[in-house]
């Protein structure tokens, strides 16, 4: 299971990752299934007025340029290399994110193998 987290927020302290794992492993302690939950591995550079820059590039680029786009792009290749090195054939992956990280998520899911994607 692969969370990627928001713009600014800490990777592992992010409550957005804690809300969505906590709320599954919930659901998921009553089944037979084996489990892990991944906070991917990427900067989610923070924006807003002390990084004006990055706001105005995101909006602009429409997240595709300047440090936000690199920061989304980075996102993209981490989870495209964490689903294509899957564990074992029969593994299976649920993603999920919030702001940026469903940005990550969104681009990322064109280049997934749709078959290891729940």
């Amino acid at each position: 299971i692969i969370f990627a987290r928001g713009s600014g927020a800490e990777q592992g302290g992010d409550q957005n990752y804690i809300d969505f794992r906590d709320r599954l492993i919930t659901k998921l302690t009553s089944t037979s299934l084996k489990y892990e939950f991944t906070d991917l591995d990427y900067p989610a550079v923070g924006i807003g007025i002390d990084k004006l820059g990055v706001a105005v590039g995101a909006y602009f680029g429409g997240g595709d340029s300047y440090e936000f786009g690199e920061s989304v792009n980075i996102g993209v290749r981490n989870l495209i290399k964490i689903v294509g090195d899957g564990k074992c054939e029969n593994t299976k992956y649920v993603v999920g994110g919030y702001s940026q990280g469903a940005m990550v998520i969104s681009k990322a899911l064109p280049y997934l193998d749709a078959d290891k994607i729940i």
